[in-house]
């Protein structure tokens, strides 16, 4: 599969969505030097998109840089704080879990629920989330989202 995202990311290298795939990849696959290298590059050529700094963050989390991942953090919570839009809460609480903090992760996702955001849905399926998926509030919440358990 990681051969087909490149090819994809090649193919549209400004796709936010085929770049968080390939370091996702590159995360499961723990090749965390591409997967930072990947981010990194997607900051700077959406720096204007804040969802880069979601990308930067969550890489360097999962790839145990706790300083890195820790230092984009204020940032990260003023954008969620400042949107209306959902995402940011989501974003935020993967960057939790990767780092082990599995209460601010909580938080944050209820955050996200509170605002009803879509990307929700896809909390069974994240694999930085897994941590969280043998507690209790996980499960509280897949219920109260609606999805199958």
């Amino acid at each position: 599969m990681l051969k087909q995202v490149q090819k994809v990311c090649e193919m549209n290298p400004d796709s936010s969505l085929a770049q968080d795939v390939l370091i996702r990849s590159y995360l499961a696959k723990q090749q965390d030097g591409e997967a930072i290298e990947v981010a990194q590059k997607e900051r700077q050529f959406n720096g204007h998109d804040v969802y880069a700094f979601d990308y930067v963050a969550l890489t360097y989390a999962a790839a145990g840089q706790r300083s890195k991942a820790e230092a984009l953090l204020p940032q990260l919570r003023a954008q969620a704080e400042g949107s209306q839009a959902g995402g940011h809460s989501l974003a935020i609480a993967q960057v939790y879990a990767a780092l082990g903090e599995k209460d601010q992760a909580f938080a944050w996702l209820q955050k996200d629920f509170q605002m009803r955001d879509g990307g929700l849905t896809l909390i069974n399926v994240l694999p930085v989330l897994n941590s969280l998926h043998s507690d209790p509030r996980f499960e509280d919440l897949v219920h109260r989202i609606g999805l199958p358990q």
